[in-house]
């Protein structure tokens, strides 16, 4: 996940220089903003992650009480 934001960015930011003509510039910014997408979805992907495992082990909790 975090390879496809980096890939993009740097694909993006490439496309938009030549497009602009400003070479490393707008390479350079797209890959700073790459930076907090990237820690922005590792967070979310955790975050529901763990509420998956929670769910499954409440769910056994409850089986194993009944």
């Amino acid at each position: 996940m975090i390879l496809l934001v980096i890939l993009g960015s740097l694909l993006l930011g490439l496309a938009l220089d030549e497009a602009f003509g400003t070479r490393p510039t707008l390479l350079f910014i797209m890959l700073l903003v790459s930076i907090p997408i990237s820690i922005g979805a590792i967070f979310l992907y955790t975050r529901h992650k763990a509420k998956q495992l929670h769910s499954s082990t409440s769910k056994k909790e409850e089986d194993i009480s009944e």
